[in-house]
Protein backbone atom coordinates (compact mmCIF):
# COMPACT_ATOMS: atom_id res chain seq x y z
CA UNK A 1 0.00 0.00 0.00
CA UNK A 2 1.22 3.24 -0.99
CA UNK A 3 -0.08 7.03 -0.49
CA UNK A 4 1.35 9.78 -2.37
CA UNK A 5 1.23 12.92 -0.66
CA UNK A 6 1.93 15.20 -3.32
CA UNK A 7 4.12 17.68 -3.47
CA UNK A 8 5.13 19.76 -0.50
CA UNK A 9 7.71 22.08 0.10
CA UNK A 10 9.33 21.60 3.60
CA UNK A 11 10.92 24.46 4.24
CA UNK A 12 7.76 26.74 3.37
CA UNK A 13 5.42 27.51 6.41
CA UNK A 14 1.86 28.55 6.32
CA UNK A 15 1.63 31.49 8.38
CA UNK A 16 -1.64 31.40 9.12
CA UNK A 17 -1.14 28.82 11.43
CA UNK A 18 -0.13 30.02 15.09
CA UNK A 19 2.06 27.54 16.73
CA UNK A 20 1.21 26.73 20.29
CA UNK A 21 2.77 24.88 23.09
CA UNK A 22 1.16 21.22 23.52
CA UNK A 23 -1.33 21.61 26.49
CA UNK A 24 -4.42 19.78 27.97
CA UNK A 25 -6.40 23.06 27.30
CA UNK A 26 -5.92 22.40 23.61
CA UNK A 27 -9.26 21.29 21.50
CA UNK A 28 -8.81 17.57 20.60
CA UNK A 29 -8.34 18.42 17.39
CA UNK A 30 -5.97 21.05 17.47
CA UNK A 31 -3.57 18.75 19.85
CA UNK A 32 -4.28 15.32 18.40
CA UNK A 33 -5.29 14.08 21.50
CA UNK A 34 -6.15 10.35 21.91
CA UNK A 35 -7.60 10.06 24.93
CA UNK A 36 -10.62 12.11 27.04
CA UNK A 37 -9.86 11.88 30.99
CA UNK A 38 -13.52 13.01 32.11
CA UNK A 39 -13.79 14.41 36.36
CA UNK A 40 -17.31 14.27 37.53
CA UNK A 41 -17.67 16.59 41.00
CA UNK A 42 -20.43 16.63 43.31
CA UNK A 43 -21.23 19.23 45.64
CA UNK A 44 -20.59 17.59 49.24
CA UNK A 45 -22.93 20.00 51.52
CA UNK A 46 -26.30 21.03 51.40
CA UNK A 47 -25.47 25.10 50.34
CA UNK A 48 -23.59 24.04 47.40
CA UNK A 49 -26.62 22.40 45.78
CA UNK A 50 -29.06 24.23 43.64
CA UNK A 51 -32.08 26.17 44.45
CA UNK A 52 -34.40 22.90 43.80
CA UNK A 53 -32.07 21.29 46.36
CA UNK A 54 -30.43 19.14 43.77
CA UNK A 55 -27.08 18.96 43.39
CA UNK A 56 -26.16 19.73 39.85
CA UNK A 57 -22.94 17.12 38.48
CA UNK A 58 -20.04 19.06 36.97
CA UNK A 59 -17.58 17.35 34.69
CA UNK A 60 -14.28 18.67 33.34
CA UNK A 61 -12.74 17.21 30.45
CA UNK A 62 -9.02 16.84 29.58
CA UNK A 63 -7.62 16.13 26.40
CA UNK A 64 -4.43 14.16 26.77
CA UNK A 65 -1.78 12.01 25.21
CA UNK A 66 -1.58 8.37 26.30
CA UNK A 67 2.18 8.15 25.72
CA UNK A 68 2.91 11.45 27.88
CA UNK A 69 0.82 9.57 31.13
CA UNK A 70 2.10 6.40 30.54
CA UNK A 71 5.98 6.91 28.77
CA UNK A 72 8.66 8.25 30.23
CA UNK A 73 10.40 9.82 33.44
CA UNK A 74 7.45 11.64 34.79
CA UNK A 75 4.67 9.14 33.60
CA UNK A 76 1.80 8.09 35.59
CA UNK A 77 2.52 4.54 36.95
CA UNK A 78 -1.97 4.37 37.67
CA UNK A 79 -2.08 5.31 33.61
CA UNK A 80 0.64 3.05 32.53
CA UNK A 81 -1.33 0.18 33.79
CA UNK A 82 -4.48 1.18 33.20
CA UNK A 83 -3.61 1.45 29.84
CA UNK A 84 -2.12 -1.84 29.74
CA UNK A 85 -5.28 -3.39 30.85
CA UNK A 86 -7.41 -4.56 27.36
CA UNK A 87 -10.30 -3.88 28.89
CA UNK A 88 -9.96 -0.03 28.99
CA UNK A 89 -12.08 1.55 26.39
CA UNK A 90 -10.47 3.48 23.64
Amino acid sequence: MSFDLGEYDYQEKDENVEERPLLWRLDSQESWSDWTIVISTKPTCASMTGSSGRSDDKKISFHVHKVHLSVGQRKSEYFARLFQNSEVTE
